[in-house]
């Protein structure tokens, strides 16, 4: 028997946090989805990844990466998980 993809919900794509991706828009970022995360890559460089997964909701939100040298000039104070 075989089974449609409404069946499965967790298997249709969709952009998660769409009015981040709306807001990007206008640097031309790469959009690349794999893992379960959405990324978004400016030329080689990866900025953030988003994520909505209702099986995994631990891992959900926006990810934003930095470097070595940026994450060393805040400070300890601002590293700190804010996912909910």
């Amino acid at each position: 028997m075989k089974r449609a993809a409404k069946d499965y919900p967790y298997l249709k794509r969709r952009d998660p946090f769409p009015f981040v991706l709306d807001e990007l828009n206008s640097i031309r970022p790469t959009i690349k989805r794999m893992f379960g995360f959405t990324s978004v890559y400016l030329d080689e460089k990866l900025l953030c990844s988003l994520r909505d997964s209702v099986r995994q909701p631990g891992s959900n939100g926006i990810w934003l990466y930095t470097t070595t040298e940026t994450d060393s000039e805040r400070g300890p104070a601002d590293r700190t998980d804010h996912a909910t």
